[in-house]
């Protein structure tokens, strides 16, 4: 829990990491799922201060914290404001950005200026404005670049009416714009630039996908980009039909010229990190790539890069493989993040911000039973000083580590996936097994902290979360295996991962269950009509149960991308295919005791899909539990609803003969 300014509490935390002595076992789903009030992390450009957001009660304070001194330096309120971003601007003044306008706030508190609003100015014609002429002159603004060599400026990327961007610098002190590049005049959507704030990449969107454009300045315009790899041209575009089979994905731009950072699987099954020269068009580097997993997933949201500020070139990267992982290609960094490890071997050390001379790394320390704090690390005497630490009262409970298995499926090909075994576990007693089968499906599990997994070990079970075919991030031939496999590959390889457990450990054959969210809950079901004697008891929570009526709801919303996306991922199929795949047409195969939550506002399942599923069962003589949460959405985040989901499924499960 963040120490609310109690000086002392910053002063005299000689902690550095955590302890679970006097554990208690059973862990209680509020402070599980306790949600947390701090972000925006970073520390100023001579790293003497650190600052943050913190939310209260729906209220977000910045607070400064002189890091020499250890001390609280200053807490400003901005009361009921929506901050998204914090950027410093000199080692005394930040700017924020809040529900699309940008300011800036010196760290006394004062001079709180608005530099970008979010009407554009334009002249008033009438004595009233309708609402149609205030829409037009509405534009949403975001920071690119805080511009460290214009000490006056910032880069902006603002977005009118149209959905068009452009990119423009704003004098920080008098507030005039210049603009760089005009969205509306090349009909771009969004620009991506380099760490010197010039635009390297437009993008355009319609409705099936995007692509990407590059300056062609021979001929005055902006021009479809492609990368030539092994001597072949491939369009850097992204579309609806083919995301999941997409060979490049942008990851960003350093500060080099004409240098793009992509991931790239157009010759390898697993994305690879390309340093590719857009103007010479060629690969310049193979910067990573690791044996188990894609460097990145189809969003690039996997991947990191870590900027050396005073280099002006990439000092490496932060990926997920089996295990998080930084790969440097820089040795100055390489050594810093060593000797941290060094120190700090008990936790995962992430970089969050370094400061202008490389001397102070801002660092989230976390792992699979701690969940975290941040703290600044100073090369200079190798110190560590702890700036607040996440969920304190997490820490007395004694939590499951997280192993990192190879399950087996039929076909004989190795299943990554974590397994959590209860705290007690004794191979000389068996423990009941649960299932969670991640949602998505078109994503996958990572090793961390995770809270469902950590809920029910604690009361005793062990937890198996398996990244079936299907799954991102374990190579394309992985991931297109699930196409056309929706209710067959991905449920064939979830029951042989239990069964590979069930062999492997000890665990009570009689007392396996599965529980799944979203795609895990459709898992939940399909599981329980085809393999009836693996599952002893199912909990389904926002479950698909009719294909053929969701995807009519995707075509009615007036949503290509995600119609299209999903007709391509489910095989292309026709409308017989849909219904032979959904759990609504077998209600009479499921013999196997279910419970199923959904939420009323499920905007993404809608929540008929559990109110038909509950009136077949009725119609069938099944009295299954059917709970319709009223406050909650697909994601359901509220702890006490998610709370009383786990404590219900719990107690569904013990009383299961």
């Amino acid at each position: 829990m963040y120490k609310r300014y109690s000086i002392l509490g910053l002063l005299f935390l000689s902690f550095l990491g955590y302890s679970q002595d006097d554990p208690q076992e059973l862990v209680p789903p509020e402070i599980l799922f306790k949600k947390n009030q701090q972000f925006n992390f970073s520390i100023s450009p001579n790293g003497r201060f650190f600052a943050e957001m913190v939310r209260t009660n729906n209220r977000e304070d910045l607070v400064i914290i002189d890091i020499d001194a250890y001390k609280l330096h200053n807490r400003i309120s901005f009361g009921l404001s929506d901050i998204s971003d914090i950027y410093w601007i000199s080692n005394n003044r930040l700017i924020y950005e809040s529900v699309g306008e940008i300011y800036a706030i010196d760290i006394d508190g004062t001079n709180n200026t608005k530099l970008v609003k979010r009407l554009a100015d334009g002249k008033r014609k009438k004595s009233y404005m309708s609402y149609a002429s205030l829409a037009k002159r509405f534009q949403y603004n975001n920071v690119l670049n805080v511009l460290p060599e214009e000490k006056n400026e910032i880069l902006i990327e603002t977005f009118d009416y149209h959905g068009y961007a452009s990119i423009k610098r704003i004098n920080v002190f008098t507030s005039e714009e210049k603009e760089i590049v005009s969205g509306a005049f090349h009909k771009m959507n969004r620009w991506i630039v380099n760490r010197e704030g010039k635009p390297v990449l437009g993008v355009k969107y319609d409705d099936d996908g995007w692509a990407y454009f590059v300056e062609n300045k021979e001929l005055g315009k902006w021009t479809a980009l492609s990368l030539k790899i092994d001597g072949r041209h491939y369009p850097f575009q992204i579309d609806a039909s083919s995301y999941l089979d997409q060979n490049l994905t942008l990851v960003g731009a350093g500060y080099e010229p004409g240098i793009i950072y992509v991931a790239s699987n157009v010759t390898t099954d697993k994305r690879v990190l390309l340093k590719y020269d857009y103007v010479e068009q060629k690969i310049v580097e193979t910067l990573a790539q690791d044996v188990n997993c894609d460097i990145s997933d189809a969003d690039g949201v996997d991947l990191k890069l870590v900027y050396d500020k005073r280099s002006k070139l990439l000092a490496g990267l932060r990926y997920e493989g089996i295990l998080p992982e930084y790969k440097w290609v820089n040795d100055e960094f390489s050594e810093i993040y060593a000797q941290i490890k060094k120190k700090h071997n008990t936790h995962f050390n992430d970089v969050l911000d370094i400061d202008n001379k490389n001397e102070r790394f801002l660092i989230k320390q976390w792992s699979d039973i701690y969940a975290g704090n941040v703290g600044v690390y100073d090369t200079r005497d190798s110190t560590y000083k702890v700036m607040f630490h996440f969920n304190e009262e997490l820490n007395k409970f004694k939590l499951s580590k997280t192993r990192n298995i190879y399950a087996k499926n039929r076909e004989g090909s190795p299943l990554q996936g974590y397994l959590n075994l209860p705290a007690k576990y004794d191979v000389s007693n068996p423990v009941p097994l649960i299932t969670i089968p991640h949602g998505g499906p078109w994503v996958r599990d990572y090793w961390e902290l995770d809270q469902f997994a950590q809920f029910f070990a604690s009361r005793g079970y062990a937890v198996l979360r398996i990244n079936y075919r299907g799954s991102a991030g374990f190579g394309k031939e992985h991931i297109l295996a699930g196409v056309k496999g929706f209710n067959t590959v991905m449920i064939d390889d979830i029951v042989d991962a239990t069964n590979f457990i069930k062999d492997s450990y000890a665990i009570d054959g009689s007392k396996v269950f599965i529980f799944g969210h979203s795609y895990g809950g459709y898992a939940t079901y399909m599981s329980l009509i085809r393999y009836k004697n693996v599952f002893k008891a199912g909990v389904a929570v926002s479950a698909p149960t009719d294909l053929k009526e969701w995807m009519k709801v995707q075509k009615k919303d007036d949503n290509s991308f995600s119609y299209q996306f999903w007709k391509a991922a489910l095989g292309g199929r026709d409308i017989k295919y849909l219904s032979e795949i959904s759990p609504i047409n077998f209600v009479d195969q499921i013999t196997t005791p279910i419970m199923v939550f959904h939420g009323k506002h499920d905007n993404i399942i809608p929540v008929d899909q559990a109110e038909n599923m509950k009136k077949k069962f009725l119609q069938k003589g099944k009295d299954d539990v059917f709970s319709i949460l009223q406050n909650a959405g697909h994601g359901i985040w509220d702890s006490n609803s998610i709370g009383y989901i786990l404590e219900e499924t719990d107690e569904f499960f013990k009383r299961v003969p």
